[in-house]
């Protein structure tokens, strides 16, 4: 079978990593038997949902397997990818943090949309003022879809997730934390713990190789996942993916802060997420991973992704 996938460029950044990623999955295709077709779609006028250039990614992207997307963080473009995800039925970020001195990474889970975005308002405070609110909503089918997929990660790793949210102030976490242990029930061997913000933040300062896979719904995500990313060493970087039900997915990587190697890194781990998410291919993106930790060190992103490729050829 031959597997179609689009690859958004934008800048010569967005251009090397696609490159790599490019580089990384033909080699791991040619060693695990997986077809592969590229169609590179170039998105640089992806401003809104309302521009044509939006319509013609959601078009492309619909008709392919996968989409690989890199960009910088709080970029036009990123901001562009929640629309698209949405538009697409994907309902989860993942996103995977390499602590690179403890050999372990860590994978993220939230929801794809902010629930407070657009729900929130002004008004006059006869006492004080003016005052701005917001109303933050989840329901019961939109936590289950973003926590299974959570758990399901969890399964193929090392068995343990958990929940960062604030159930000590907000009433959605406390649903969440219901909703998370009624699920519990169908994955008997994941341990599922659960962490208030404060707590959790303090312990991935200090300890971050505890976690395996969080669980935090977006509000949460905004500040946990640039913590994960300090926790790597890598500011403003991580491989992320968004999914849904089906096995269609969008991987690619954050890679403001990163360059040369760390950059190459997470493209590789962006190819892994693909594979493994979107093709069922633990084995190639076991084979992916092993490659990128072995060929670690200070270089260029295409110098790596030549190190990458001749790693899994000896694999």
């Amino acid at each position: 079978m031959t597997y179609k996938i689009v690859c958004f460029i934008s800048d010569e950044g967005s251009i090397q990593s696609v490159d790599c990623a490019k580089t990384i999955l033909a080699a791991a295709g040619k060693k695990f038997s997986i077809t592969f077709t590229f169609d590179d779609v170039n998105i640089s006028g992806l401003r809104s949902a309302d521009s044509a250039c939006f319509k013609e990614s959601q078009s492309a992207a619909k008709a392919a397997d996968a989409v690989l997307f890199y960009a910088r963080p709080h970029s036009a473009e990123q901001y562009a990818l929640t629309a698209l995800s949405s538009s697409l039925g994907l309902y989860a970020h993942a996103r995977a943090f390499s602590l690179s001195k403890s050999g372990i990474n860590i994978f993220a889970v939230t929801d794809v949309r902010n629930a407070s975005v657009a729900r929130g308002g002004f008004a006059n405070n006869s006492s004080f003022g003016r005052e701005a609110y917001d109303t933050e909503r989840y329901s019961e089918l939109e936590i289950e879809r973003v926590a299974r997929i959570a758990y399901e990660a969890a399964q193929s790793r090392r068995r343990r997730i958990t929940l960062i949210d604030c159930a000590d102030m907000l009433t959605t976490s406390q649903l969440w934390r219901k909703i998370v242990a009624d699920i519990n029930e169908d994955y008997p061997f994941v341990q599922a713990d659960y962490k208030l913000a404060d707590e959790a933040v303090t312990e991935i300062a200090l300890n971050p190789s505890r976690f395996d896979v969080i669980l935090t719904p977006s509000l949460m995500s905004s500040f946990v996942c640039p913590l994960l990313s300090c926790a790597a060493e890598a500011p403003d970087a991580c491989a992320f993916a968004a999914l849904g039900e089906t096995s269609q997915g969008i991987y690619g990587a954050w890679s403001g802060g990163a360059i040369g190697m760390k950059r190459g890194f997470y493209a590789a781990l962006s190819a892994a997420m693909l594979l493994r998410h979107s093709l069922n291919r633990d084995d190639a993106a076991n084979a992916v991973e092993a490659a990128a930790e072995k060929a670690s060190g200070e270089t260029d992103i295409a110098t790596f992704a030549q190190l990458v490729t001749g790693e899994i050829e000896r694999a």
